[in-house]
Formats: structure tokens, C-alpha cells, sequence
């Protein structure tokens, strides 16, 4: 018993030892779903399938295996909602970028902070890291040949011109992806069809706070949305216990309301007017505008919410007479 214990053993000794595993780069496990921001997939590291990519609270951007730091701008749910976003696009050919777009800190009307990621080697490279506009977002275009486009808003092209007496041509600005393939560049910048008359930038509906004792001017919305193009989101602070406002077109131009909310300590609250019948056009984000001419007003009252935390949401555009 004991010889053929013994001669098992050494037969195990003797053995040809096993061929090492090669190491292989961990795919960190899902993260739950209440830690993520927002998620995408794509083929970004050019091997056959797609990995799944989340941005965490944290401010983690997780592709795969791969994973960066993202500072997170100062948290405002109601634009993060409307405006982030995560996306795959086509760079460069055979070039696949991370496409993260986040709303400023700004707690009326931000701007997006754009940032793009490429792979090189076993990292996230960051390529561009740009604040786009100065009111509401302004799309980022990528036509697949290294570049990315955007064209300016009317406040950059004053901005750029010093605020000229005469209308400034807005500009379209194109970005290169650098032979490194490390840093987006500025390299043109060429004028469109549209211009921008620097007096006209605040053109916009009036709006004002109403309570017994009067209407009190509280400041502008819709700002520099000029044209059918332009349509999108703005807001404004109000007084703390508002519930009665008046938007007033008291400049030559024609105004297009497609939605009014008023937002109380994130609460949303839609006029009572909404509540009958027919509802108005201002009812509903459809594209379907209630229309303010010179001297017109809208006058539209809210339930009476308390809360510290007051704002006004618009939806539409405006056009000069």
C-alpha cells in the first residue's frame, strides 16, 4: 500500500507542469443602474463587438475595460434631463469617439460643455473639452473625416466682432483632429448666410410678475432664438410665491410660444387655462406656437405652489417684423 502510494506521488512530481493561463484585462462588472448617468454601446477599440458605455455619478466614463475621470459641471436635473447626452460617432475612418455632452452649471439657459474620447492603446484619450454657445445648446456636427462642426450663435459672433453698429456674419467654426491624434485643432472658420444684428440680441418676449399690486418686469425669455432654427428651451427665476405671470411682445417681431411650464421646487405646473377646453397652443411642446405680435400679451396663472425655488420654461422661437 505504501510502494503504490509512494509511486502515485512520484508519478505527479514527474508530471509535465500545466501551461500558464495568459492574463487578460478584466471587464469590470455592470454598474448598478442607479449609479449611472448615462449608458451607449459601440465598437470603439475596432475588435469585434460593442462595449457598453456609461457615464457614473462619480464622474467615472467607463468604455469596456477602459475607464476615465470627467468632471461633472454643478447639478441642475431639469437641463441635465433635457440636454446630456452620450454617444458614439465616426471621427476619423476607422476612428470611433466618445461624444459627451453636459449642460453647464448655469441655472438659466446653459450652454452644453462638449467633450470627445478616442482610444489609444489601453487608454481614453480626451480630444476636445469645449464650451459651445452661450445660450441653450448648439449641436456639434461630424462629418466622419477627422473634422467637427458647429456654427456659432449670435452672441459669439458679436462677441468675436466687438458688437459692431452694422449686422456681423455668423460664422461656421470646423475642428481637426491633429496627425497625433491627440487634440482636436481650430483650423477655419468661414461666414454663413446668416448674420446678426448686436442690437437685436436681447430681442425676446418681456416677462412679468403680477400680484395685486401691479406687474413687476422680472427680465426676457426666449432670448436670441431668432428664426424657426432656433427653437428651443429657456427659462427664467421668478419671485419666490409667483403664480400669476405675463409674457408682453413689446418689440417689432413676432414671438412663437409652444410650451410655458412653470417649475416649483421641481414641481411642474402647466397653466390652469390647460385644463379647459380647447386647449391652447401653449399647452404642448408640438410645434404648434401660440403667436405674440408687437402689443400682444399672455397673461397665465399656476396653481399655487410654495416653494423656495421658482423658474419659467418656454418653448419657441422669435422672427423680426
Amino acid at each position: 500500500m505504501r510502494l503504490a502510494a509512494f509511486a502515485a506521488l512520484v508519478a505527479a512530481c514527474s508530471a509535465p507542469a500545466a501551461p500558464a493561463v495568459p492574463a487578460v484585462a478584466r471587464t469590470p462588472a455592470p454598474a448598478p443602474a442607479s449609479a449611472v448617468l448615462l449608458a451607449t454601446a459601440a465598437d470603439i477599440d475596432g475588435r469585434p463587438g460593442d462595449e457598453r458605455i456609461e457615464l457614473l455619478k462619480g464622474g467615472t466614463l467607463r468604455a469596456g475595460a477602459l475607464e476615465t475621470r470627467v468632471e461633472l459641471p454643478e447639478p441642475n436635473d431639469f437641463f441635465w434631463d433635457k440636454q446630456a447626452s452620450l454617444a458614439a460617432v465616426a471621427l476619423a475612418p476607422g476612428v470611433t469617439a466618445i461624444h459627451l455632452a453636459m449642460p453647464t452649471g448655469d441655472s438659466e439657459d446653459p450652454p452644453n460643455i462638449h467633450q470627445l474620447f478616442v482610444v489609444r492603446g489601453v487608454r481614453l484619450v480626451k480630444v476636445f473639452d469645449e464650451v459651445v454657445g452661450v445660450y441653450t445648446p448648439t449641436p456639434l456636427l461630424f462629418p466622419g473625416d477627422g473634422t467637427l462642426h458647429y456654427v456659432e450663435q449670435g452672441w459669439e459672433a458679436c462677441e468675436r466682432a466687438k458688437y459692431p453698429a452694422t449686422p456681423v456674419p455668423v460664422q461656421e467654426v470646423v475642428f481637426r483632429l491633429d496627425r497625433a491624434g491627440t487634440r482636436m485643432l481650430e483650423v477655419e472658420r468661414s461666414d454663413t448666410a446668416d448674420a446678426q444684428d448686436c442690437s437685436q440680441l436681447a430681442a425676446c418676449p418681456f416677462v412679468y410678475a403680477v400680484t395685486d399690486a401691479g406687474a413687476v418686469r422680472i427680465g426676457e425669455i426666449l432670448r436670441d432664438l431668432r428664426g424657426e432654427s432656433a427653437y428651443s428651451l429657456q427659462s427664467l427665476l421668478l419671485p419666490r410665491g409667483t403664480t400669476r405671470v405675463r409674457l408682453a411682445e413689446e418689440k417689432p417681431e413676432v414671438t412663437y410660444v409652444d410650451e410655458v411650464v412653470l417649475v416649483v421646487d421641481g414641481v411642474e405646473l402647466r397653466p390652469l387655462a390647460c385644463r379647459g377646453a380647447p386647449v391652447p397652443a401653449y399647452c404642448a411642446a408640438d410645434h404648434v406656437p401660440f403667436v405674440l405680435r408687437r402689443g400682444d400679451t399672455l397673461d397665465l396663472t399656476f396653481d399655487d405652489a410654495r416653494g423656495d425655488d421658482v423658474t419659467l420654461f418656454a418653448r419657441g422661437y422669435y422672427l423680426p417684423d
